[in-house]
């Protein structure tokens, strides 16, 4: 869960967002996200913080789920419920995903998941090789 939703739901839990100042909250947060880290201290960031992510979830009641929140005049829809807003977390990542993978293809580079397919369907294909169709009179 990013620091603004966190901020909005589960700490000061807001049923509105008209008048939140989603760039004064963000500015606070830039120290942070410019702040050097190593490859390892990035992995655990990500692993504490999907850990967080998780309890927040696990924690919330479906009626607090079901709550709606105003948004500000100008955004569409104007009212979401409470679960419908971290879903909007996830595909954003996944947005995110979806770039990274077109820049691997750019640069040549295989994306992982593709690759773990093809190997699953390479092992399929030297599994199915080594062994005879049934009914096979060769056998």
């Amino acid at each position: 869960m990013t620091r603004v939703p966190e901020q909005i739901h589960a700490v000061v839990r807001l049923s509105t967002l008209v008048g939140f100042d989603f760039l004064g909250f963000r500015a606070k947060l830039q120290a942070e996200v410019k702040a050097p880290r190593t490859k390892a201290q990035v992995l655990e960031l990500l692993r504490t913080e999907a850990e967080r992510y998780a309890k927040i979830l696990e924690g919330a009641s479906e009626a607090f789920l079901a709550e709606q929140v105003e948004y500000p005049e100008g955004m569409e829809p104007r009212m979401k419920s409470r679960f419908e807003m971290p879903i909007a977390s996830k595909e954003h990542e996944m947005h995110h995903r979806g770039q990274l993978m077109v820049v691997e293809r750019m640069l040549g580079i295989t994306p992982h998941l593709t690759r773990q397919l093809e190997e699953r369907i390479a092992a399929m294909q030297s599994a199915q090789s080594g062994r005879s169709a049934p009914g096979d009179w060769r056998r």
